[in-house]
C-alpha cells in the first residue's frame, strides 16, 4: 500500500493532538473488572462444544493482547449458564493452539495515539501494546487503514471477511483499495434508540408509540401533534419547562425513515456524499422546523452543562423523547442494587416515519459503532488472525440475551420491540459521520439550516463535503 506524506502527516497531527488531550498509562490487565463498552458483546451458546486444530499450529504459549478502551475480561463462568458456555469455549480454543488473549484497557483520548507510538517503537511485534483492538469508525480515515497500521483480512488463510458471521455494512465501512481491515462479529444492531416516557403519555392521554407503530400511524403529522401537547410551560413565566424530544443522532433517526441516505459507495467502494437526495433534503427540513417550533431541547431548562444533560432531563421528567444509546435502558430501569435514575416507566420506539416513507418500515440509525481490526505490525500476524477467528462465533443464545434485555426494561411489549430491533434487519448506518472530517464539517454546517434552510446550505456545502472524501481516498 502506498502510504503518502500527506496522510502520515494527518495522522500524526491527530495522534499528537490526542496525546496532549489526555495521558494514560498503560493499562494493560491479566483479569479486568466489568466491561463498559456499551454494546452488547455476543455470548454463544455451545452447548459445552470444544475447539479441535485442523490446521496444527502451536501458537507455543504466546500471550496475544486484545484491546478496548474500557474494561474487559473472560466471561465470568459463576454469572450465567451462557457466559460458562462461553468462558469454556474460549479455554478450549487457548489450550488446542497453545495461546491466551490478555485483555488491554486502553485511553479513549490518546488510544490512537498510544498504536501509532507502540508500532512505530516495536521492531519485531513482539512488544506492542496490542495485537487485535476495537477501534470507532472515525479512526480509520484518515489515518490507521490509510496508513497501512491494520492488517487486511485478504492477505490471510484464516479470515474470511465475507463469511456471514461478519457483518457486511461494517465489511464495506473497513474497506480501502479493494482490501478489508477490520470487522464486527454478527448480530449487529442499532446503539441509539428512541426512547418514550409512557408515564407522561399516559397522563397526557396519548396513544402509546407501540400502538402508532403496529398500526403505521407514527409518522410525522402524529409526532407534531403530540409535540405540541407535550412541550410545556409548568409554571406560567413564558419559559419552556418541558421538551417534547431531544438527544443525539436525531437527524439520522428521521433520514432513514424518510428513505433518505447521508452516504454511499459506488462501483469502486469510494464513498459518495448523498445529502442532496430530496428525501434527506425533506428529513432535514422538517426536524428543523421542529426546532423552530420550539419543540426540540437544544439546552437543559435546568441548566445542565454535561455532555449527556438530555439523558438526565430525559430521566428527570423534562425530556419526552429522548435519542440516545440502548446501554442508557439499564440505567433508566435499574436492579435489586442499584436504584434506577427514572421513576417513570420508559419506552423504546423509532422516531416516526416520513411523508415520503410512509409505507415503509421504521429504521433505527446508527452513526456509530465499533470495528474489530488486527495490527498489521503483530508478531507473527497470520497466527494473530488464526486466533482472532477460532475465537469469533455466532453460536448466539437468544434467551440469554432475552433475558438480559428484560432485565433492563420494564415491560414485555418494551422487550417485545427491543428484541425487534436487535434480531432483525431493521438498523441502517449513518456512513456519513463515520469519517471525522465530514463529521467535524456536518457540526460546521447543520447550525446553519434554522436560519438559511437545509437545501440551500446542502448545496453550497456537497462539492466540498464530495471533496474531503476524495481526498481520504485518494492515492495521490
Amino acid at each position: 500500500m502506498k502510504i503518502t506524506k500527506k496522510l502520515i502527516a494527518l495522522l500524526l497531527v491527530a495522534a499528537m493532538a490526542l496525546s496532549f488531550a489526555a495521558c494514560g498509562g498503560d493499562n494493560t490487565q491479566d483479569v479486568a473488572t466489568s466491561g463498559g463498552n456499551n454494546v452488547a458483546t455476543p455470548t454463544p451458546d455451545v452447548g459445552g462444544s470444544t475447539a479441535n486444530n485442523p490446521e496444527g499450529v502451536d501458537m507455543q504459549g504466546r500471550v496475544i493482547k486484545r484491546m478496548y478502551w474500557w474494561a474487559e475480561s473472560e466471561p465470568d463462568p459463576n454469572s450465567s449458564l451462557a457466559a460458562e458456555a462461553q468462558y469454556n469455549y474460549n479455554q478450549s480454543v487457548y489450550k488446542a493452539y497453545n495461546f491466551t488473549i490478555k485483555y488491554v484497557e486502553g485511553n479513549y483520548d490518546t488510544y490512537v495515539a498510544d498504536i501509532v507510538k507502540s508500532v512505530s517503537s516495536t521492531q519485531d511485534g513482539k512488544n506492542l501494546k496490542t495485537d487485535i483492538t476495537d477501534l470507532a469508525p472515525k479512526w480509520l480515515f484518515p489515518g490507521l487503514i490509510s496508513a497501512g497500521y491494520l492488517y487486511a483480512w485478504d492477505d490471510s488463510q484464516y479470515l474470511n471477511a465475507n463469511d456471514e458471521k461478519w457483518n457486511a455494512e461494517v465489511r464495506d465501512v473497513c474497506t480501502y483499495n479493494g482490501k478489508v481491515y477490520g470487522g464486527w462479529l454478527m448480530p449487529f444492531y442499532a446503539r441509539d434508540v428512541f426512547y418514550f416516557n409512557q408515564t407522561m403519555f399516559e397522563i397526557e392521554g396519548l396513544t402509546s408509540l407501540y400502538t402508532l407503530m403496529e398500526n403505521k400511524q407514527w409518522n410525522w403529522d402524529k409526532f407534531e401533534e403530540y409535540c405540541k401537547k407535550l412541550t410545556q410551560d409548568t409554571n406560567g413565566d413564558s419559559v419552556t419547562d418541558i421538551y417534547a424530544f431531544g438527544g443525539s443522532a436525531i437527524e439520522s433517526h428521521f433520514i432513514f425513515n424518510n428513505g433518505g441516505k447521508t452516504l454511499e459507495y459506488d462501483e469502486n467502494g469510494r464513498p459518495v456524499y448523498c445529502m442532496d437526495d430530496a428525501k434527506t433534503i425533506e428529513a432535514l427540513q422538517f426536524f428543523t422546523d421542529m426546532q423552530n417550533a420550539g419543540y426540540y431541547a437544544s439546552a437543559s431548562p435546568d441548566g445542565n452543562t454535561a455532555w449527556d444533560w438530555y439523558v438526565t432531563d430525559f430521566a428527570n421528567g423534562k425530556i419526552a423523547m429522548l435519542s440516545f444509546g440502548f446501554y442508557q435502558s439499564k440505567t433508566f430501569t435499574g436492579n435489586e442494587t442499584t436504584p434506577g435514575t427514572m421513576a417513570d416507566k420508559h419506552g423504546i420506539a423509532a422516531v416516526p416515519l416520513g411523508n415520503s416513507n410512509l409505507d415503509g418500515e421504521y429504521k433505527w440509525a446508527v452513526p456509530d459503532f465499533n470495528v474489530t481490526a488486527i495490527l498489521a505490525a503483530s508478531y507473527n500476524v497470520d497466527e494473530v488472525a488464526l486466533a482472532f477467528d477460532r475465537l469469533s462465533t455466532t453460536d448466539i443464545s437468544k434467551e440469554y440475551w432475552e433475558d438480559q434485555y428484560e432485565s433492563e426494561v420494564k415491560d414485555k411489549e418494551t422487550l417485545a420491540w427491543v428484541k425487534k430491533i436487535f434480531w432483525e434487519d431493521v438498523n441502517e448506518i449513518d456512513y456519513l459521520l463515520i469519517y471525522t472530517v465530514t463529521n467535524d464539517g456536518w457540526y460546521d454546517y447543520s447550525s446553519r439550516f434554522l436560519t438559511e434552510g437545509v437545501q440551500s446550505v446542502i448545496e453550497e456545502v456537497k462539492e466540498a463535503q464530495q471533496a474531503l472524501l476524495d481526498d481520504l481516498f485518494s492515492n495521490n
